[in-house]
């Protein structure tokens, strides 16, 4: 596949472990990019080597074609007009003047109405939305927006998530946001970055499928008082499960329900090689075990969270 953006070993070193270490990055020449982490994690820094805005300490970065940064607080001169704004980004890029084009590019980001104000006393809103506008003006084959919904309100967000959709089915667009709700929303890939490293790249249900299943819900046959279950016999089998499930090594257990559990491990890999063998060793009868559903936060968490323990384990 055609990339977007690709780097390799890149960093840079601001001294105490901060800055960018062995980042290989590759992102298709279509489609959105999220590049989500915690703050401090290194996004802004990335984002600006790719721009050309601070040059690498080492590494590549290769291009498929012009890029254009849009920061999460653009500013505009405040004399301008916002139809003015967007005229002097095609101008600079080289392009022609184009006035029609520029009306239909600040329609998109719903700005026609406005387009003859002066932006010296808009809200953040307005000027966000603004900058993202004098960006897409540019014409360049990749876009990076960072966090570009930030100073919306929800009916904001929604239109302006719905035009980096439109965006990414024409060319490369690479947004961050704290947002994951609105990630996984417009997303078609992800890549997580924490602690300047690149921890986790690939498609957005890639990664659901892989941060999201260490925990399982575990349903108990024959529990008394529970609808279709009158084995009063087997009646003590969850807490009986619960109990020895507890006592094998890095299992956290709960209750769910009058007859369910939760168990966690401490990732999917172990919980995937280990369930089985657990419930079979508890001997005690189970009708289900199946992966509990969850959403991109729970992932972005479990793959930190996952790391940051291995990172500690290591001897110094």
């Amino acid at each position: 596949m055609t990339a977007g953006i690709r780097t390799r070993d890149l960093g840079i070193d601001f001294g105490g472990g901060v800055g960018l270490h062995d980042v290989d990055l590759e992102v298709p020449a279509r489609g959105v990019h999220a590049l989500i982490g915690p703050n401090g994690a290194g996004k802004t820094t990335l984002f600006s080597i790719l721009t050309g805005l601070v040059p690498p300490g080492r590494g590549t970065v290769i291009l498929g074609g012009r890029i254009a940064y849009c920061p999460d607080t653009p500013e505009h001169e405040p004399w301008l007009t916002a139809a003015e704004v967007v005229a002097q980004s095609r101008a600079l890029c080289g392009l022609p003047r184009d006035a029609t084009s520029d009306r239909t590019v600040l329609a998109r980001c719903g700005l026609v109405e406005v387009a003859d104000r002066r932006v010296g006393s808009w809200s953040r809103g307005m000027t966000q939305r603004l900058g993202i506008a004098a960006t897409i003006a540019t014409g360049a084959d990749v876009l990076v927006l960072d966090e570009p919904t930030s100073a919306l309100d929800p009916f904001g967000q929604a239109e302006v998530l719905r035009l980096v959709r439109e965006l990414g089915d024409e060319r490369c667009l690479v947004l961050s946001s704290h947002s994951l709700a609105a990630v996984e929303r417009v997303a078609d890939t992800v890549s997580i970055l924490h602690r300047g490293r690149l921890l986790w790249q690939g498609t957005l249900p890639a990664l659901l499928a892989d941060g999201l299943s260490a925990t399982w819900i575990v349903r108990v046959a024959g529990v008394a008082g529970v609808a279709g279950m009158n084995d009063v016999n087997d009646a003590a089998d969850l807490g009986v499960l619960e109990e020895r499930l507890r006592a094998r090594p890095g299992v956290v257990v709960a209750r769910r329900g009058p007859a369910e559990l939760t168990v966690t491990y401490a990732d999917a890999a172990t919980g995937t090689r280990r369930l089985a063998s657990d419930l079979a060793a508890a001997a005690v009868p189970v009708v289900s075990a199946t992966p509990e559903a969850g959403d991109l936060d729970s992932a972005f968490v479990a793959l930190v969270t996952a790391h940051d323990r291995r990172t500690e384990e290591i001897p110094t």
